[in-house]
């Protein structure tokens, strides 16, 4: 079986404005440097689906495996609504409730499949989250293991993103789905929320699970 490396990621970011549309490009962000311009376009082009080939050179084989994915998960921080849920990478629209895809390819491109957390202001005041300045702060824990898979390396820089009122802001990591695997992603816990230029009560992560299979075999009938 192929090993990943998760650092192998993309990320990608577009920004949803109330009575608006504006999206930074429909551009990627490679994990390693993911930020954002004065303009807020980013720095790193790419496609939705795209990734770095894995260190043996080859994509693998993974279209034939089965994906167990989960209903959206929500929650309320300091103010901001916040949404975690699944894409399918094909279609790009958001898996809504609790699917099994029997075929990887049904939602996969290039073996890639999508995450995707939203951020709602429902207050009156401005809010600013910072988080690291090099990936989006979801981080990927394999069942049975306390130490994160992705990101590998910790950040040591920040970057602050502000939301204003009824202001929503949409971060996308695509990562490679090849592997037969059972995790768990969070996000937050590298993010800290502030008002008035105050640091907020930490939130408890935005936790969301999913399950890569190796299809069944199918019934021999003798």
């Amino acid at each position: 079986m192929m090993k990943i490396t998760y650092k192998k990621l993309i990320i990608s970011m577009s920004f949803i404005l109330m009575g608006g549309l504006l999206t930074a490009c429909g551009e990627d962000l490679f994990a390693g440097g993911a930020s954002l311009g004065g303009s807020g376009n980013p720095t790193k082009p790419g496609k939705p689906g795209d990734y770095e080939t894995p260190a043996d050179g080859e994509k693998g084989d993974s279209k034939d495996n089965e994906i167990w994915l989960p209903a959206p998960v929500e929650d309320d921080c300091n103010g901001l609504h916040r949404k975690l849920q699944f894409l399918n990478n094909v279609t790009r629209e958001p898996i809504e409730k609790e699917t099994v895809f029997k075929y990887a390819q049904q939602l996969t491109i290039n073996g890639t499949l999508a995450l995707q957390i939203t951020q709602t202001n429902k207050g009156l005041e401005k809010i600013q989250e910072r988080q690291p300045a090099c990936y989006v702060p979801l981080e990927l824990y394999l069942f049975g293991n306390t130490k994160r898979s992705y990101p590998e390396n910790e950040c040591k820089g920040t970057q602050t993103y502000e939301y204003q009122p009824n202001e929503t802001k949409t971060f996308i990591v695509n990562y490679p789905a090849f592997e037969v695997m059972n995790g768990t992603w969070k996000y937050g816990l590298e993010s800290t929320y502030l008002k008035n230029e105050q640091e907020l009560k930490q939130c408890e992560p935005l936790t969301i699970q999913f399950k890569i299979s190796v299809p069944p075999e199918p019934i021999k009938i003798n």
